[in-house]
């Protein structure tokens, strides 16, 4: 039952200064129950006994205690209850420290009557009861943030909010611990969030913030990023355009959540999936095999480069010539044996670099005009005039996958076919660039369960049977499924038409490629100043020729080798170098092991030199600080490109 009077205790020592209170509440009209003590020591005893007292009016004149030291003791005791202080001092000055201290009022003794003293009771009252509705709210807000920053954690769920203008951003505590930064760090921006994304995700999410900001709407992205540039987390990132009511100005909106346990969990799904389906094939003997092929096969690639550097007469030339062709035929057919990993579903790396487009096609009509011959069949290449000359795309699985698509249409090929590829490049903005091919096949030897294998390859990716590797039309369909899942690794797409009025067969293939610019053309040349490489390599023959290739290279270049990662690493202690080219797989200590260790006392750019292809292999050199990436083979100009760019770096 609600209370319609008011209990005031007054704490006064002297009795005129009591009566003179009384009179003044009797002035006030105030419906007021009165308490009194004559000092503090009696005061605070009443408060513990009595609980309903509303308010206090306490003077700073009283016999036990005087000054503002009544008024701490007081507050010491029972800060609970408002206080109005009464004084017989006129001093602002004391006054302004009693409201600071916790005082709802002051007063100077003669200076009020009733009415005053009661608006500074209903005033006190109010703003007590105020006060203390705010630190309610204040508390309820704290565990409100305490537990929403607690779920955030469960969660792995953490909050932005970016200004469109500047690209400043405001990160919750638990996207900064995603991210691996500390949540005292402060002044973040659109900069700091791409830094931390994969160097091979960067441009996209680039590109999906541009189309976020341009459309408005909600959508979403998966990428990963590199906390302390060497642990890999998978994260789901959402965001929107909202208006900022209080600046009255649209803002950039955002949640990012952790998914990296689901993505471990659904890899491991589907790797389970993928070894019953494909039990026969093991998958450390397919590395172990690709490793001890693709090995000697560098080796012969960098001999072959040097002895084409060497004084040969016409006949040699020749031969060499047409050893090379045989050579990138063979490094091609191994390339699709070795890439049967793709049935255990390991990611390929991608290489991208700056390559002629000529070139490419060059190897490709080489590569497959005795095959066409054997065919019986006519094989053109049809290349657009506006094509660049120079490209940014892979060119190891470009070559690979254009290579299978040709190869296997000319399995269907008839006597007296006709087989077109024509070559075009398209430009749909700075960030959309295509090769487009298409090969067209006229008069195909097609039959309509061979189309619908055609259609099926992937789907017979997951459940191969061990007979119909046998058939043609079957292996035709696998090599197709293997060249539109490297497609769709490489951001591209591939799809296969026919059409039986016209009698042709038309495959379409869509891969990013972009125009080298200005900027980008450090990657060619050669050194302008004195460069020391360090070559870790444990095969003799890999040792010689790739310091053969660097130090013909330029004359500025010089190489040190040492045969193993423990060997590599005391020698960079000893000596310092440049730049590290790093083997994978070696004695006493592996390249992934030495890289880590010199990256603890040096951030000299490392280059990986591995005859493992996969994804999987990458991303651990990536975890263990090295720089840069490279299979084996590799063509020099490749590695040439990768150390003046590394270089280039380096000096600015």
């Amino acid at each position: 039952m609600t209370r319609k009077h008011t209990t005031i205790l007054l704490i006064a020592g002297e009795r005129s200064d009591q009566q003179y209170l009384e009179q003044c509440l009797e002035e006030a009209a105030m419906k007021v129950h009165l308490r009194k003590a004559e000092t503090l020591y009696e005061g605070l005893q009443l408060l513990e006994k009595e609980q309903d007292i509303d308010l206090v009016l306490l003077d700073l004149s009283l016999p036990d205690v005087s000054g503002f030291k009544a008024l701490t003791r007081y507050l010491e005791h029972s800060a609970h209850i408002p206080v109005i202080v009464i004084s017989d001092l006129n001093n602002e000055i004391i006054g302004n420290q009693a409201v600071k201290a916790g005082a709802q009022d002051f007063l100077v003794k003669g200076q009020f009557d009733g009415k005053l003293l009661g608006r500074a009771i209903r005033y006190s009252l109010h703003r007590f009861a105020t006060q203390k509705e705010f630190e309610e709210m204040a508390r309820r807000l704290a565990i409100s943030q305490s537990r929403y920053a607690e779920a955030q954690q469960m969660a792995h769920f953490g909050n932005w909010e970016m200004d469109l203008v500047s690209n400043t951003m405001y990160w919750s505590e638990e996207m900064k611990r995603i991210f691996g930064l500390p949540p005292s760090k402060a002044d973040l921006s659109l900069t700091d969030y791409l830094e931390v994304v994969h160097p091979d995700e960067r441009q996209d999410v680039e590109q999906w913030f541009e189309q976020v900001m341009k459309s408005g709407d909600q959508q979403r992205i998966e990428h990963r990023i590199l906390v302390h540039g060497t642990k890999i987390r998978y994260i789901a990132l959402r965001a929107r355009i909202s208006m900022d009511d209080r600046a009255g100005k649209p803002v950039l909106l955002g949640v990012v959540q952790d998914i990296t346990e689901r993505k471990l969990k659904e890899q491991l799904m589907l790797e389970q999936k993928v070894s019953r389906t494909a039990a026969r094939i093991s998958q450390e003997v397919l590395s172990e095999l690709s490793f001890q092929i693709r090995t000697p096969l560098a080796s012969v690639l960098n001999l072959l480069f040097l002895l084409d550097k060497t004084n040969l007469d016409d006949q040699q030339r020749e031969l060499l010539q047409a050893l090379q062709v045989s050579f990138d035929d063979l490094l091609l057919s191994v390339n699709n044996l070795l890439n049967f990993s793709v049935f255990a579903g390991v990611e390929m790396p991608r290489n991208e670099m700056e390559q002629d487009v000529e070139q490419l096609l060059q190897q490709i009509r080489q590569a497959l005009a005795l095959r066409a011959q054997h065919a019986g069949l006519e094989l053109e290449f049809e290349v657009d005039r506006e094509i660049p000359a120079r490209l940014q795309f892979d060119p190891a699985l470009t070559l690979q996958v254009l290579y299978s698509l040709i190869d296997t249409t000319i399995q269907f090929a008839s006597a007296g076919s006709a087989l077109l590829v024509g070559v075009r490049h398209q430009v749909a903005s700075a960030s959309k660039q295509w090769l487009h091919v298409t090969v067209h096949l006229d008069n195909p030897h097609i039959q309509s369960e061979s189309l619908e294998l055609l259609g099926q390859g992937e789907k017979l990716l997951e459940s191969i049977e061990e007979e119909h590797l046998q058939r043609k039309d079957t292996r035709a369909a696998l090599t197709m499924a293997i060249s539109k899942r490297i497609t769709r690794a490489l951001g591209g797409e591939l799809k296969v038409d026919y059409a039986p009025a016209d009698k042709q067969l038309h495959v379409h293939l869509r891969l990013p490629a972009t125009i080298v610019s200005a900027m980008r053309r450090f990657s060619g040349g050669k050194p302008e100043v004195p460069i020391k490489i360090l070559l870790v390599e444990d095969h003799f023959l890999n040792q010689i020729a790739t310091k053969q290739i660097l130090t013909t290279w330029s004359p500025l270049v010089t190489v040190d080798i040492a045969e193993n990662g423990l060997v590599g690493y005391e020698k960079f202690r000893a000596h310092g170098y440049d730049l590290v080219l790093m083997d994978i797989q070696m004695p006493e200590m592996n390249g992934i092991e030495a890289a880590r260790k010199i990256r603890e006392i040096s951030d000299v750019p490392i280059i990986a030199l591995t005859a493992h292809a996969s994804r999987q292999e990458q991303d651990k050199c990536f975890e263990a600080g090295m720089n840069d990436y490279l299979t084996k083979p590799f063509q020099p100009e490749e590695l040439y490109a990768r150390i003046m760019h590394h270089m280039s770096m380096v000096k600015n």
